[in-house]
Formats: structure tokens, C-alpha cells, sequence
């Protein structure tokens, strides 16, 4: 996998680009951040996602995709003194995708599976081929951990 970079996608209405935050290592866990860098949104408030490997004690490999797009509260009236509240996370949409695969799978095998996965997700029905450059598809069927 090439170093760890930027993330650019579409969310269906707009297209967002995550910053490449860190790279962490923990004991042959290895994990990735991004998050997006809008300036007027506290950081907690930022879509962000996540990939982490890991093989197990059983030696099946655990490739895991989070994404997170927290919905800020919407700030309210001010007070009587003018006071106004910063506005704070009201919620999280969140999707984890996990893949556990055994030692002796394919890579053919495995981007089997994650096409599947992908088209059932999105609802596609037709022949739409996985991308193989990107970091959740390397993550899950070539099994390589950013770096």
C-alpha cells in the first residue's frame, strides 16, 4: 500500500476530502485515521474514518472500516444576558465493516466478497467491478495495512 493519504469521496450530495491524520501500530494492530478539515466545524463534528488490521490469535485476518458522520445540534436563541451555546454533537450515524478471513483465502477470494458486500450495500445489481487503489480495498482483499 502507498503511504497513507488523503481520501477523497462522495457522499451522495457532496464531495468531502478526509486529511490523513495518523498511523498507529499496537502489538501487530495497526490502525488509520482520517478526518475531514472543515474550519467552522468543531473537531469532534467531523465525518471520519477509520481502517484497522489485525490478525488474530486464530491467525484469521480481521480487516475493519469505520465511517462516522457526526450531526451537530443546531445552536438555539440566546438568553436573556445574549449568551449563546456552542453547539455540541447530537449524534453519530455510523457504519462497521468487518472482514474475517482465513489464512489460506485469495485475494480473488476476498474481493469477492467485498464486491458483494459493496454492491448488496449500495443496491447494485449490475456488474460494477471493486477499485483496487483505494485504502479500504487494499485493506480487505489484499490484507496490507496502511502506512
Amino acid at each position: 500500500m502507498s503511504q497513507i493519504a488523503d481520501i477523497v469521496v462522495y457522499d451522495g450530495t457532496t464531495q468531502r476530502t478526509l486529511v490523513d491524520i495518523a498511523v498507529h501500530r499496537d502489538k501487530g494492530k495497526v490502525s488509520a485515521f482520517w478526518r475531514e478539515q472543515v474550519a467552522d466545524v468543531p473537531i469532534d463534528g467531523q465525518v471520519n474514518v477509520s481502517l484497522v488490521s489485525e490478525r488474530l490469535p486464530s491467525g484469521v485476518y480481521k480487516p475493519e472500516l469505520v465511517v462516522s458522520v457526526p450531526v451537530m445540534e443546531v445552536a438555539g436563541a440566546s438568553n436573556a444576558a445574549g449568551y449563546v451555546a456552542a453547539p455540541k454533537v447530537a449524534h453519530i450515524p455510523r457504519i462497521v465493516v468487518t472482514g474475517y478471513f482465513h489464512g489460506r483465502s485469495t485475494q480473488t477470494e476476498r474481493t469477492a466478497a467485498l464486491s458483494l458486500t459493496g454492491n448488496i450495500l449500495l443496491g447494485l445489481t449490475a456488474n460494477t467491478a471493486v477499485g483496487t487503489s483505494a485504502p479500504a480495498p487494499e485493506l480487505f482483499s489484499q490484507l496490507v495495512s496502511p502506512s
